[in-house]
């Protein structure tokens, strides 16, 4: 990135250096702090690729252009982030919706809800431990009956081995 530019002649790279252009505009040295942001371009058909520095306020403002805006959100997704907003201010640990909770594959993003833009992102880990407390129960039976089966199959080896 310190030169600006590189080529790449291996097709599974340029198509890997593709896919990155279409879903990030901009990259990231993390050793070079707030000045260490890039326009990541991918030129012809991903064997040219470019990096031109910008400002940490280009990248904000670029991140808010592109912000969906929570009223355009399907009305399950409106309520993802209306539980989130609403259990994570203050001194609370926050909310962390289930892995099935409409919205949560979009996490970390920003979003825009009236005039306000927020920052919507997982602290830990989406919880998810199934289909809910019934599918943990069950799961625990099943792992039971696993070590069950592994125990007698050992003594059943044992039992052969050494009986004569």
């Amino acid at each position: 990135m310190a030169d600006g530019s590189a080529t790449v002649s291996d097709e599974d790279v340029r198509a890997d250096l593709r896919e990155i252009a279409a879903e990030y505009e901009f990259v990231r040295n993390s050793d070079a702090g707030p000045e260490g942001y890039y326009r990541l371009i991918v030129e012809e058909n991903g064997s040219l690729v470019r990096a031109t520095p910008v400002s940490l306020a280009d990248v904000a403002n670029a991140t808010a252009d592109q912000a969906p805006r929570y009223e355009a959100l399907a009305p399950g997704e409106q309520r993802t982030v209306d539980n989130i907003l609403e259990n994570s201010t203050g001194n609370e640990i926050g909310y962390r919706p289930q892995v099935t909770d409409p919205y949560v594959d979009q996490l970390p993003t920003a979003i825009w809800k009236g005039e306000t833009l927020y920052s919507l992102y997982t602290y830990g880990h989406v919880d998810d431990f199934g289909p809910g407390f019934g599918g943990f129960v069950v799961g625990l039976g099943i792992a039971a009956l696993g070590v069950a089966l592994v125990l007698a199959g050992g003594g059943l080896y044992a039992y052969d081995r050494w009986m004569p």
